[in-house]
């Protein structure tokens, strides 16, 4: 008995601490936290704007850098583990220097008509201009411009509000495990896009808004439909219906100063219909039937799963060496990476090789019965490659010269492969 008393005494033994000195104060603090969590958690404010609670720690903005004794520069808190004995100057005249400084240089290639922004009041690179008192930019130089994207239906992008701290990134592939957008090209033309740079209408993305409420300024906005509504409800021969979900009769009434949690369906309709629409409806009986649908696309994404791990077996059997995806868009990432280096202009054609090669796969057909029966293919000629994920999807069309190039790509990327999926080979 006595045994057991101690067994179960080491396990509930408290996390081992270490003693680290914080603007001149002893501080003990659990280990394996980083400087950031370890000064919040005693009550420290350093101020950030890359990172994001649940997200990997990235230390790209600067924003929350600190003086550590022994270093000889300052360190990004979010990514620097905390040691015994570490002392830690949060808001010496160096830090606060260095915060300023890169919070102007981000400032200089943002635009500065903050009361036309969407996110104006409520963002966070504003938030920090007012802590730091900063009226004034001293530097001046070159912009970057891009187009507005409009072309999803749920999310607006303006890059040129957009500050690189890619927390969107990392939201959509650490928690949505979507991967639609990342980083593209080099230095000074960086940028957030979908692959290939296509719009983002035209990327896997799946329209969750995730990516809206991680961005800390106006580069994601939702798109409003507002005006819709107004000139719905200004228009006499209209009989304007609005039906809400379930959640929103417990959500709607947080912004009005209304307990988080509180049901607050009456109130709800009457400030809709004083709005002037002529019903409102709740949703109940529908709400079940789409869990009930939300149940059938489990399933299927069950199967979808099932056919990534089948073509990731079937590039082992090819003897590509590639481990295991994590995610879906593993397996076409890899493959990319062993088709034959071709000129860019091609590269629509690997793509397209892989395409071809695991639609194979999931009809369970040779390759070159698709590349013969090519009046059943449609689709447009530019095909992502991480929009394969979406696996085999009908209507493509290609051009001969397309398919020719495909043919001599697959020749040479999997020529000699034997396996048990050689029956795919041409």
């Amino acid at each position: 008995m006595a045994k057991v008393i101690q067994n179960r005494s080491e396990k509930e033994s408290p996390e081992k601490l270490v003693t680290i000195f914080i603007d001149g104060r002893e501080c003990q603090v659990p280990e394996n936290l980083s400087l950031l969590e370890a000064c919040r958690m005693e009550g420290y404010h350093i101020p950030t704007l890359c990172y994001m609670d649940g997200l990997t720690p990235w230390g790209g903005c600067r924003i929350c850098v600190v003086e550590v004794e022994g270093q000889p520069n300052l360190v990004a808190s979010c990514v620097t583990p905390i040691r015994e004995g570490m002392k830690v100057l949060t808001a010496s005249k160096k830090v606060r220097e260095a915060r300023r400084a890169n919070l102007e240089l981000i400032l200089s290639n943002h635009p500065l008509d903050c009361q036309l922004c969407d996110r104006n009041q409520s963002c966070d690179l504003q938030s920090l201009c007012y802590e730091f008192g900063i009226r004034e930019i001293r530097f001046q130089g070159e912009r970057k411009t891009h187009p507005i994207d409009n072309s999803s239906p749920s999310v607006k992008r303006d890059l040129d509000r957009c500050i690189l701290c890619g927390r969107c990134i990392r939201t959509c592939a650490e928690v949505q495990s979507v991967y639609a957008i990342d980083f593209a090209d080099r230095g000074f033309n960086s940028y957030v896009s979908p692959s290939l740079g296509l719009p983002l209408g035209e990327s896997v993305c799946i329209n969750c808004g995730q990516c809206v409420l991680a961005c800390p300024t106006g580069a994601l906005s939702e798109v409003s439909h507002v005006e819709m509504v107004w000139e719905a409800l200004d228009d006499p021969e209209k009989y304007v219906i609005l039906q809400t979900a379930p959640a929103v009769r417990v959500s709607i009434g947080e912004p009005f100063g209304i307990p988080i949690g509180s049901i607050s369906t009456g109130k709800m309709v009457a400030g809709f219909r004083r709005l002037g629409f002529d019903a409102v409806f709740d949703t109940n009986f529908a709400a079940d039937l789409t869990i009930l649908e939300e149940g059938t696309e489990f399933e299927y994404l069950k199967s979808r799963i099932s056919q990534v791990e089948y073509l990731w077996q079937q590039l082992i059997d090819y003897g590509i060496p590639i481990q295991k995806p994590v995610g879906g868009h593993a397996v076409f990432v890899e493959a990319l990476k062993f088709l034959p280096a071709l000129p860019r202009e091609q590269y629509v054609a690997q793509t397209l090789a892989i395409e071809l090669y695991l639609e194979a796969g999931i009809r369970g057909v040779e390759i070159g019965t698709l590349l013969a029966d090519r009046d059943t293919v449609t689709r447009q000629d530019r095909y992502p490659a991480l929009e394969l994920v979406r696996l085999a999807i009908p209507r493509r069309t290609y051009t001969n010269n397309h398919m020719d190039v495909v043919a001599t790509a697959l020749k040479s990327c999997f020529s000699g492969k034997t396996g048990s999926g050689s029956s795919l080979l041409m």
